[in-house]
């Protein structure tokens, strides 16, 4: 999208890496970064009313392998299923 010289939304709970940071900076699109939980439902609200948003691509996601702590399966439903949730009311 960048690329295509849309200006673009990332809303992402860290810091995004210096790297790709870096890389969309020489694409003629403009990047918004918010910082914030796919989770929260007044943080969505907040990013939604600061930027005229027309199209989402939902990539917020944690993937869980066969090494993955059991301990952490909510958080992996919370991100993978409440977030969808979230963004769609």
């Amino acid at each position: 999208l960048l690329a295509e010289g849309e200006h673009v939304v990332a809303l992402s709970i860290g810091a995004l890496h210096a790297e790709a940071l870096h890389a969309f900076e020489s694409l003629p699109g403009k990047l918004s970064v918010e910082t914030g939980d796919i989770c929260d439902p007044v943080c969505l609200r907040r990013v939604f009313a600061d930027h005229p948003i027309a199209r989402v691509l939902h990539t917020a996601a944690i993937t869980a392998g066969p090494d993955a702590d059991p301990s952490r399966a909510t958080r992996v439903i919370d991100v993978n299923v409440a977030g969808t949730n979230a963004l769609l009311l």
